[in-house]
């Protein structure tokens, strides 16, 4: 009894040191993800108030820079941006060039809206003269507005189904121990162990896609910025129905070998 004790106490001491990794990791990551969020809403501030001052992209670009004196992280982004855009021979490709950079450092859909607007003005008037401020303004607010709901709309679904799947973790290890305390043989600890390990994994899984990362490539359409969103819904979905497969196999085999020790009990009556 005392050996089987050890087993359990061992397996729940692993279990609990990889999923407080996990939440410590995912935290970190929370908080890194919140920071990037306030440095792009910094960023599009930013652009609308330096916009007047700019004749084209990379005037706008050097603004930037020198705008951001203490943030290390976006100067660097930025002056990377502009060597990029230097380089560049063909017009098309030079007024677009420094944005991507950008796009594929710190890119989400308010971001990318404005530069396409900026490329695509620059590229037909030859400059912003014509960019009319207070539009531009009001429409990346409805951007940022829309970005923050759908993100948030995201968490809210994935943070749910990461309850109901700590729920449903929970109910089968309470009845797979229950079992294997009842009966101890190799095939009770084995389910025991693979279904609440399975169990561990997609909570992980599902915690760290409650942390949700930006779009970082240019989002041409609206299929192309809920690409990651759906794949993340995908693999819970997958998640979900591998870890409800394999508790349900478990418990139909625990159950199986209960009902079969019970009838060999009344068999010897």
């Amino acid at each position: 009894m005392k050996f089987k004790f050890n087993k359990i106490a061992i397996s729940f001491i692993l279990w609990g040191a990889v999923e407080l990794c996990s939440i410590v990791y995912c935290a970190l990551r929370r908080f890194r993800e919140q920071k990037k969020r306030v440095m792009k809403e910094l960023y599009i501030k930013r652009v609308i108030r330096l916009l007047p001052k700019c004749g084209d992209s990379i005037e706008l670009l050097r603004e930037l820079y020198y705008s951001f004196g203490n943030n290390k992280y976006l100067r660097k982004i930025l002056i990377r941006a502009i060597k990029h855009q230097e380089k560049q021979f063909d017009n098309r490709t030079y007024v677009a060039a420094g944005f991507s950079y950008i796009e594929g450092k710190i890119g989400c859909a308010p971001i990318n809206y404005i530069h396409r607007y900026l490329a695509e003005n620059e590229l037909k008037v030859g400059d912003y003269s014509l960019v009319d401020i207070k539009d531009l303004e009001a429409a990346a607010q409805q951007q940022i507005l829309l970005w923050k709901t759908e993100n948030d709309k995201f968490l809210t679904y994935m943070r749910k189904q990461r309850t109901k799947l700590l729920f449903e973790k929970s109910v089968l290890l309470f009845c797979n121990l229950l079992i294997y305390l009842k009966y101890s043989n190799d095939i009770t600890l084995l389910i025991f162990v693979v279904v609440n390990t399975i169990g561990l994994v997609s909570f992980i899984i599902l915690d760290y896609d409650c942390c949700v990362v930006d779009e970082k490539k240019r989002e041409g359409n609206l299929a192309r910025r809920n690409k990651g969103k759906k794949r993340a819904l995908a693999k819970d979905k997958r998640l979900r129905e591998m870890f409800q497969i394999s508790g349900g196999t478990g418990l139909i085999v625990n159950i199986t070998l209960f009902v079969i020790r019970l009838l060999e009990q009344e068999a010897l009556f």
